[in-house]
């Protein structure tokens, strides 16, 4: 069953990408949302599924409609950066990014 998606989850999962890229520096929107399984953009798509599901409490099958996923490759993605959290002093970067929206999801 598709999740019926309201434009402002919409416009918020779009915004979310665009910050995730422009942090990650080589990463453009459309290849976020693209099919290449590049380990950059796998990357990239993991911590837009991470924020998403963490901090804006869109469903997986929200987030997967949104992302032309399926629900259970966004539980893949969750679990993956709450693993990359749990390690000290590794993908530091992508916890930088974490942290970024952890911070400003505070400040609102």
């Amino acid at each position: 069953m598709k999740a019926k998606v309201n434009d402002i989850q919409r416009h918020t999962a779009y915004d979310v990408t665009a910050v995730v890229c422009k942090m990650l520096g080589d990463v453009t929107v459309d290849e976020v949302y693209g099919r290449t399984r590049i380990r950059r953009l796998a990357t990239a798509r993991h911590l837009v599924a991470w924020v998403l599901y963490r901090l804006y409490l869109y469903t997986t099958t929200e987030i997967g409609t949104l992302t032309k996923r399926d629900h259970t490759t966004i539980l893949h993605s969750v679990a993956k950066v709450d693993e990359w959290l749990s390690l000290p002093n590794c993908y530091k970067r992508e916890v930088e990014i974490v942290e970024h929206f952890v911070n400003a999801k505070r400040d609102t």
